[in-house]
């Protein structure tokens, strides 16, 4: 028996204006209609994923110390 799966993830690099990585950014996706949040840190090159993530609409923001917030629909 097989069952499906309905979840998605979402992988990506964070990088400041420049292009240069941002290793320890947090990466947060929120579902727009839900509120949950979901978070990961990126590694040493700027990497980051986010695993078993519903349907939904979402917000993707990052942060990092020393840099201004941004925002993806």
């Amino acid at each position: 028996m097989f069952g499906q799966v309905y979840t998605g993830s979402l992988t990506g690099n964070i990088t400041d204006i420049s292009g240069a990585v941002l290793p320890d950014a947090k990466a947060v996706l929120t579902d727009e209609q839900k509120g949950f949040t979901y978070s990961a840190t990126s590694d040493n090159e700027g990497r980051f994923v986010l695993r078993n993530l519903p349907p939904g609409t979402y917000r993707l923001r990052w942060l990092q110390r020393g840099c201004r917030i941004s925002h993806r629909v």
